[in-house]
């Protein structure tokens, strides 16, 4: 039965009264109000049988703002929910569109296969019952998700049916968004010509809308098209003529001046660019036309949408055309223009609170303050952009799991340009402790990027860094950091000593660097491959030797490597100085991030161990026979509880840890560590627990007197060549809430990592060993056995984190 919701004078108010009044508050952005709303819109419509078609249609909206405040759990729970009461009243409309936001929500959570199904299944549904303005809509969504997949043929297809039944359907609004997307498809499939006639196409359709907020974000879009067709057309080594666009100074039609130096500010009037004044020559062969066309046709496209968003009140849709206008004038290298234009596109932002672009603009304004050489301009814009991302990192990191380009390859240039200013500035500094804080500053901007880029891969904000750990080397004294920062042009290595922090150029990109190490990682997968000890020593080269001399006046016994992009998936314990290895010389660990690291002495009095492993073969996965040998050994030692085979299943597990205190929690089964934090596992007998699971289980430890010291996981892998894997087998401690993990990262002869597996928990019994040195000497003693000294049976284990 309905509730009767009455207002404050007793009237009645109806169902849709709420819905319309929800719709107005999530149009506002109050998104809580909207809710609310819609919640009192259900309870007055009675029950969901008599009314299943009215509760889905609010289930869509309400699912709508969950998936606009990133709670995909909710929005999935009521797009799903919309579908199943559409299906049941057979509304295949209602029905179609959810399975389109459900499809849209699995892409960008990174789900693409997911995604596709979806989408596939609502394209047939929407086939099967005529719903053809769905079926536009959906086709759409599918040609996105097959563009992230790189399936830029498929893509164009579904785009271009899209479009084909969008302008049957008089939508214009999706035609043109689909022509914009094929546009794209077309580009990135080579067809240049085809994507330039799609974007005229667009353009035309443009002029036949009315004025709107979409037609902002349209010509907008159009423009940025134009000119990524046009870089597209440039050899990267030609430099931009200035004549494409108009030549600017400071002031041009109506408007204000913005000097330089003024910083941001509120403009009460928009800066005008004049219309170009520029001859465009006549194209003398068929084909694409002049790439001066293409550009110039960006310029207008963009400037229209500025003076569109300016008429329109639309501060947000004007700041972005006008930041993009700034960048047209950066890449054609006219400075002071594209600094006013890029200030106003800040004030913009300001004024009209679109918060989620104005790191870009402040972005923006460093990289043209670094190209005027204006260091101190440039260092201060850069610093501001990463303070105004570091609130809204969650979303943009959301962002980009539905896109191509990895987080770490957009968003992550801003963080290394910064450092790599930084760390140029220290070549022309001679008082020492104005070095020092550069080279703090430039450390402390990586390691920011790193908690961001460890936070992205696990989607989780509870991976937290702390202040930079002073008392890091006073804990071993015998210690040295090593923290290379890998830059276009070179490679800058910071060492932290006991005594101070050092800087050392080596000349390698990171391009040279990035292809070295993952061919070494290649090459000691193979154990016949012997082609391992070139690379082995020419990454010594440009890693350990600029700083030997001084890690031995230093006395330096441990090594801690905090490995950037590619270098994370190589084993820097298995580098040779054409002799001997690195690990040989020195106890090697590895973290992460110094901010993401507390080292602290292992309490070896009251080690406490929970052990469990499989030697069966189960869920298709080969026997580890030796595994049972590797508890007993492990039993003998530390006493404990052990768990084999059948007896490894989640729920007794889940209960062990619940129930007891364990300091050491050593798994001896199949794990893979993939690119994505949902695919990551370890086998249990019974099924696969995921990382995010067997995170939620080892950190109840967290909150007990007794933190888990040591996570081992001795049969996983990582795909060679995936940096973004290795990045995650790195933060697996630091997700786990362990203070250690010992992994590897790659899978070995099982009776190999079973004897390392002992002689390091042998050696950790040895109270002046820290795991370092005890992990150190299991290795050495391995790879001694001529039978065992190539690098792929002993290297792959990985000391992450607490090396103490």
């Amino acid at each position: 039965m309905a509730q009767v919701i009455q207002n404050e004078e007793g009237t009645e108010i109806l169902p849709q009264t709420h819905i319309e009044k929800g719709i107005s508050l999530y149009q506002m952005g109050k998104f809580e109000e909207a809710l609310s709303e819609w919640d009192l819109a259900e309870k007055s419509l009675g029950t969901q049988e008599d009314n299943p078609v009215e509760f889905a249609k609010i289930d869509m909206l309400q699912g709508e703002v969950h998936r606009k405040l990133g709670q995909y759990q909710a929005g999935t729970f009521h797009f799903e929910r919309a579908l199943e009461w559409a299906k049941k009243a057979e509304d295949f409309t209602v029905a179609t569109n959810a399975l389109d936001r459900l499809g849209a929500m699995a892409f960008e959570m990174g789900e693409r296969e997911k995604a596709l199904d979806i989408l596939r299944e609502g394209v047939k549904l929407a086939r099967d019952h005529e719903e053809l303005s769905s079926l536009a809509g959906l086709l759409n969504s599918v040609g996105n998700v097959l563009t992230a997949m790189e399936r830029n043929n498929e893509a164009l297809g579904a785009y271009t049916e899209s479009a084909g039944l969008a302008a049957s359907s008089r939508n214009t609004d999706l035609e043109l968004v689909a022509l914009i997307n094929s546009a794209k498809a077309a580009m990135q499939e080579g067809l240049m010509q085809n994507s330039e006639q799609r974007l005229d196409v667009a353009v035309e359709r443009l002029e036949e809308l009315p004025n709107s907020y979409t037609k902002v974000n349209a010509l907008t879009t159009v423009g940025l098209q134009y000119n990524e067709l046009y870089n597209k057309e440039q050899r990267t080594d030609q430099t931009f003529p200035n004549d494409h666009i108009p030549q600017s100074g400071s002031r041009a039609g109506r408007g204000v001046t913005v000097e330089p130096g003024t910083g941001p500010q509120v403009l009460e009037e928009i800066l005008v660019i004049p219309e170009p004044e520029i001859t465009l020559p006549k194209v003398h062969q068929k084909g694409i036309s002049s790439t001066r066309s293409l550009r110039q046709r960006a310029y207008q496209s963009l400037e229209k949408a500025r003076g569109l968003a300016h008429q329109l009140g639309d501060k947000k849709g004007e700041a972005f055309a006008v930041g993009q206008l700034g960048h047209l004038y950066e890449e054609t290298q006219q400075y002071d223009a594209a600094l006013t234009l890029t200030r106003q596109a800040i004030a913009l932002s300001q004024g009209g609170m679109a918060t989620g672009s104005l790191y870009r603009w402040h972005w923006q304004t460093g990289r043209i303050q670094k190209a005027k050489n204006d260091f101190d301009q440039a260092s201060e814009a850069y610093r501001l952009a990463i303070n105004v991302f570091q609130p809204i990192r969650q979303e943009v990191s959301v962002a980009y799991q539905a896109r191509t380009e990895p987080f770490r390859e957009n968003v992550g240039r801003m963080y290394f340009e910064l450092a790599d200013l930084l760390l140029s500035r220290t070549k022309s500094v001679t008082d020492n402790e104005q070095k020092a804080l550069l080279l703090k500053e430039a450390q402390k901007t990586i390691e920011e990027f790193k908690a961001a880029e460890l936070q992205d891969y696990f989607q989780d904000d509870c991976v937290q860094p702390s202040e930079l750990l002073t008392q890091t080397l006073d804990a071993s004294p015998n210690t040295a950091i090593l923290y290379p920062i890998l830059l276009r042009d070179r490679m800058e290595l910071i060492v932290n000593y006991p005594s101070r922090l050092e800087q050392y150029t080596v000349k390698v990109g990171e391009r040279a660097l990035t292809q070295q190490a993952r061919q070494f990682r290649f090459q000691l997968q193979e154990p016949v491959n012997q082609e391992y000890f070139k690379s082995a020593q020419q990454l010594y080269d440009w890693l350990v030797r600029p700083l030997e001399a001084d890690l031995r006046a230093e006395g330096i016994q441990t090594m801690v490597f905090v490995p950037d992009g590619a270098l994370r998936s190589i084993p820097i314990g298995a580098l040779s100085d054409g002799k001997i290895f690195l690990i040989e010389k020195i106890a090697v660990a590895t973290t992460p991030g110094l901010t993401l690291t507390d080292p602290k002495p292992l309490d070896r009095e009251n080690i406490k161990v929970l052990s469990m492993g499989i030697t069966e073969s189960v869920q298709g996965f080969p026997p580890l026979p030796y595994v049972e040998k590797e508890l007993e050994a492990l039993k003998g030692l530390y006493g404990g509880k052990r768990f084999l085979n059948e007896e490894f299943v989640l729920s007794d597990i889940e209960q062990q840890l619940k129930s007891e205190d364990y300091n050491v929690v050593h798994i001896a089964s199949h794990g893979l560590v993939e690119n994505k934090v949902e695919n990551t596992f370890v086998l249990a007998y019974d099924q696969k627990i995921t990382m995010n699971r067997l995170a939620e289980l080892v950190g109840l430890f967290r909150f007990r007197k007794a933190p888990l010291e040591l996570l081992t996981l001795s049969a996983c892998e990582t795909a060679a060549g995936d940096d973004r894997a290795a990045l995650g087998l790195a933060g697996i401690a630091i997700k786990a809430g362990a203070r250690s993990a010992l992994a590897t990262l790659w899978f070995i002869d099982d009776a190999v990592a079973s004897d390392l597996i002992k002689e390091f928990y042998l050696q950790l019994q040895d109270p002046t060993l820290s795991k370092a040195k005890a992990l150190q000497y299991a290795q050495v003693k391995i790879l001694e056995n001529p039978k065992y000294r190539h690098p792929n049976y002993w290297s792959p284990f990985l000391l992450i984190n607490n090396w103490l």
